[in-house]
């Protein structure tokens, strides 16, 4: 088994939040926010959900392949409740890449 930390499998760390803004919106400023929700993964995509000032905010966490984003999405609901700070420094067990042929 291969580990990794979350934040090297996602495309573009710290990921930033995103979504349809409403007026008077204030997005976080940093990565220091407590996930609350994990999303079902779309594709490559990890959807988490987090709050700030009262208001619902997704990141998106792009990873390469769906497996290690299902793996990914898996450890982040263990540990609902932390910021996505630390959930970067999660450490995730992946499967090693299986020989072709």
């Amino acid at each position: 088994m291969e580990k990794s930390k979350v934040k090297e499998l996602v495309q573009d760390w710290p990921p930033s939040p995103g979504g349809a803004f409403g007026r008077g919106y204030v997005a976080p400023q940093d990565i220091d926010v407590p996930v609350a929700e994990v999303g079902a993964v779309v594709n490559e995509s990890v959807a988490c959900k987090c709050f700030y000032m009262g208001q619902a905010h997704t990141f998106d966490l792009l990873i390469s392949d769906k497996e290690t984003a299902e793996t990914v999405a898996n450890v982040i609901r263990q540990h609902l409740g932390e910021t996505l700070m630390a959930i970067g420094e999660l450490e995730v067990e992946l499967k090693e890449a299986q020989p072709q042929g």
